[in-house]
């Protein structure tokens, strides 16, 4: 699976209220940022250059800045996009080794990312500098900040420990943001992957991959501990938590041989699996408008990928737009819930952020 493989090997990972959304990809034609108008189904409304494999952004509260981290070859960048002008890329920011996800604290001030050397790095987004480095735990690959902005968690998939069981350690470290240190290593199933933390920060969802079957893990945020984990059948990907707190939507794959994949539906005042949406091919990344009435799903397909929209009322897939060849490694929805944003990456040098109206 393409998304897997860039997940493990280039250390990948992923906020909302609007109609639009924006996709990086990386493209032989060249690193571009295209927008899509879903409200007219117009397929490609704006493109914007970023660099060399970008695979994650996040966009300020305000709406009004994108940062999109390029994975790069030996050195990285982070690309800084001004949304009021999406041909515009204001400026670049160095960043050593290969950078793999970013997020932004919710008041703005500030941007956390993770690098390849285990590298947890903080950024003054008014200097544009890097004030901060720690040591996480190896193999860092997706950041989350929780909405209260007060902590952040980074997960880890560490190199294989224990050759007999083959898993391995797998860690999910918390972070306080307001001292900058770590301050606990929560231990979860196989290969975590993506990560989710309800609007209240009370609890946070961990999906862990698994080779045609995986499950997502329940911690509570005040104790760190795993209180819950909830079967799904097939391989998870990615998760999106309702605003209201009340559902949550797990994409699925089926590795190499995804032949039927599904989004599952999670009751989390009771934890368990309560339907499930068929849909596409390989299906990598989930987001959720800050209204809480569509979903946005990133499939990879069998000959090109693509965003399928999902009425949250019915649950039923409404309109789906081709994004071309390249694989897609985000997806970022603007806080004013005016566009989505979405990365793309493949085996090409190039990349670009596609941005798609979903009013």
């Amino acid at each position: 699976m393409i998304f897997l493989f860039f997940l493990l090997f280039f250390k990948i990972i992923t906020p909302q209220v609007g109609c639009a959304f924006y996709v990086t990809n990386n493209d032989p034609s060249g690193p571009i940022n295209t927008k899509i108008d879903f409200l007219n189904d117009i397929p490609i409304i704006s493109t914007i250059p970023v660099g060399f494999y970008p695979n994650s952004i996040a966009i300020t509260a305000d709406s009004r800045f994108a940062y999109v981290i390029n994975a790069g070859f030996f050195r990285g960048s982070i690309t800084k996009i001004d949304l009021l002008n999406d041909s515009s890329v204001i400026s670049t920011i160095p960043i050593a080794y290969n950078p793999s996800s970013i997020a932004i604290t919710p008041n703005g001030r500030f941007a956390y990312g993770i690098r390849s050397d285990r590298v947890f790095f903080k950024i003054d987004l008014f200097t544009e500098a890097v004030i901060f480095n720690i040591c996480v735990d190896e193999w860092p690959i997706s950041i989350t900040i929780t909405p209260d902005g007060r902590f952040a968690y980074v997960i880890s998939n560490m190199i294989i420990r224990d050759r007999e069981s083959y898993e391995g350690d797998n860690i999910v470290t918390k972070i306080d943001l307001l001292t900058d240190t770590i301050i606990s290593r929560i231990f979860v199933d196989t290969k975590p992957i993506s990560i989710a933390v309800t609007p209240d920060s009370r609890f946070a969802y961990i999906i862990n991959y698994g080779f045609c079957r995986g499950i997502v893990t329940k911690i509570d945020v005040l104790t760190d501990t795993v209180i819950s984990t909830i079967p799904i059948n097939r391989s998870p990907t990615s998760i999106s938590i309702t605003p209201d707190g009340r559902f949550a939507y797990v994409t699925t794959s089926n590795g190499l041989f995804s032949i039927s994949c599904n989004v599952t539906k999670i009751d989390l005042l009771t934890d368990t699996v309560i339907s499930t949406i068929p849909l596409g091919f390989d299906l990598t990344f989930i987001v959720i408008t800050p209204d809480g009435r569509f979903a946005y799903v990133a499939d990879e397909g069998v000959f090109n990928s693509s965003i399928t929209k999902i009425d949250l009322l019915t649950d039923t897939p409404i309109s789906t737009i081709s994004t071309g060849l390249s694989s897609i490694s985000s997806i970022a929805i603007t806080p004013d819930s005016r566009f989505v944003y979405v990365t793309k990456s493949n085996f090409t040098c190039s990349g670009n952020v596609i941005k798609i109206s979903i009013h």
